[in-house]
């Protein structure tokens, strides 16, 4: 499942986030603002997401959508 928490997209080149165009021109004055920082973690950390592994792991587990057929949106994991 794709999670989405607001950071940027990665560049399309063969660059590091951090090297790319789009990242230079809104994160240079401010690398921990929300859609500067790396969105890796995130996922795991949100309820839906730990729910959705709970339900796969137990028993006869089972696939769930966690977001109900909505994008899934994820909240940044320094506001968790």
């Amino acid at each position: 499942v794709y999670w989405d928490s607001g950071t940027l997209p990665p560049p399309p080149s063969d660059v590091a986030p951090t090297q790319g165009a789009d990242w230079l021109a809104a994160c240079t004055a401010d690398p921990s603002a929300i859609p500067c920082v790396d969105p890796h973690e995130d996922p795991r950390r949100q309820p839906a997401a730990i729910a959705q592994k709970d339900a796969l792991f137990r028993p006869g587990g089972r696939v769930v959508d966690p977001c109900e057929g909505q994008p899934c949106r994820a909240v940044p994991r320094s506001q968790l």
